[in-house]
């Protein structure tokens, strides 16, 4: 499993992009090691749309929707968190297409909500995905940190290990 920290796609992020005329810029050179990995989890920080109005932070990010998810998905994203004071920079409208267009690429959201129920209910993951992940860890001479290290993650982000499956939510509040 990898967890990486903000992934920032505006800004002078989005200058380098267009810049080099290519949406999967960000990476190109980190895709094989993101792709490599049985899970792979980031920090969405901002709303993936076209639409929406901005709320008036000087900081107001906003993702280009085609390039942004063909970037992700090139890049290997499983699951995205949106629990970020980012996500609604552009209003409601954009936070909804947000998860419309993670939906349709099948990358996993966690985080936020259109609604209480959707803001505050469980990302599931299959439960063969951990296997995959703790077989490897298992060969691992670091292997006890390293559990004891997700473990702390998990607990820390709000999940649960049961007996079929692997439940990541935040609390959120839902737009």
């Amino acid at each position: 499993m990898l967890f990486v920290g903000d992934i920032m796609l505006d800004r002078s992020v989005r200058r380098q992009i267009e810049k080099a005329q290519d949406p999967l810029y960000p990476f190109v050179r980190i895709a094989d090691t993101l792709r490599a990995a049985d899970l792979t989890f980031g920090n969405l920080e901002g709303p993936v749309s076209s639409r929406g109005t901005n709320q008036g932070s000087i900081y107001s990010f906003r993702f280009e929707p085609v390039g942004t998810i063909n970037a992700l998905t090139y890049a290997g994203f499983d699951v995205v968190s949106s629990a970020n004071n980012h996500i609604l920079d552009w209003g409601s409208e954009a936070l909804s297409d947000t998860f419309t267009q993670l939906d349709e690429a099948g990358i996993g959201h966690t985080g936020a909500g259109r609604n209480y129920e959707e803001a505050n209910g469980p990302f599931l993951l299959p439960w063969a995905t951990l296997r995959r992940a703790q077989d490897k860890l298992s060969k691992s001479p670091c292997s006890l940190s390293l559990i004891f290290i997700l473990l702390f993650l998990a607990n820390t982000i709000g999940s649960s290990i049961g007996g079929h499956r692997f439940a990541m939510c935040s609390t959120k509040t839902a737009y």
